[in-house]
């Protein structure tokens, strides 16, 4: 792969990492300071409040990363189309407002077809950043190095991570932290892959 397409990949996986990495703390941080609101049960509740446009935008923003991706291998290309498909589905089916959430702009009907295209879509996501994670990124390359070794652990660590909210949340645990645990990781995995943490010291 020529020099131009690799740092296509790295550019493209740079903006997926910070995307992802500031989508919480900008609908947190933003309907604080626009509405005075509190926490949300969820991420995807802040849909109907102040942020509820940034929310639809980042999500569907990740998508379209994801899916003109360059990739470097079959099993990147399948699993970043997975993930860029349901992004978008969970920023195009809104859930169902959660009542105890009162920092609303607007609401709509509840429908049971659009909340579950939304939670299954936001599942799948999450399980196709924890492959990439495990299974694709840590994958040896022709350039071996230390610092590609540090990053295999990262790559590892936060699919871990990601694997354990995403069982945390089968379980019962607090939606919107099991949600945060799972984005940071993911976004930081990203931010590595594009070369921000630990990169490859240029040959002179």
């Amino acid at each position: 792969m020529n020099n131009i397409n690799s740092l296509s990949i790295k550019n493209q996986r740079k903006a997926i990492g910070i995307l992802g990495g500031l989508l919480p703390i900008i609908l947190i941080v933003g309907n604080y300071l626009v509405g005075n609101c509190g926490l949300p049960p969820s991420i995807s509740d802040t849909f109907y409040s102040p942020t509820g446009m940034i929310f639809v935008i980042f999500m569907g923003s990740m998508g379209m990363f994801f899916l003109n991706d360059p990739c470097y291998t079959v099993g990147e290309r399948i699993a970043f189309t997975i993930a860029g498909i349901s992004a978008i589905l969970v920023a195009m089916f809104s859930c169902n407002h959660t009542t105890s959430y009162t920092c609303v702009r607007f609401l709509i009907p509840d429908n049971a077809i659009r909340n579950l295209t939304h939670y299954i879509s936001a599942s799948v996501f999450f399980l196709s950043l924890a492959y990439l994670c495990l299974f694709e990124f840590p994958k040896i390359t022709h350039s071996h190095t230390h610092n590609k070794r540090i990053r295999n652990r990262i790559y590892i660590i936060c699919g871990i991570l990601i694997l354990c909210s995403i069982i945390a949340k089968l379980l019962g645990a607090n939606t919107l932290l099991i949600e945060v645990t799972a984005l940071e990781p993911f976004a930081i995995a990203f931010l590595t892959k594009g070369d921000i943490i630990y990169p490859d010291k240029k040959q002179a």
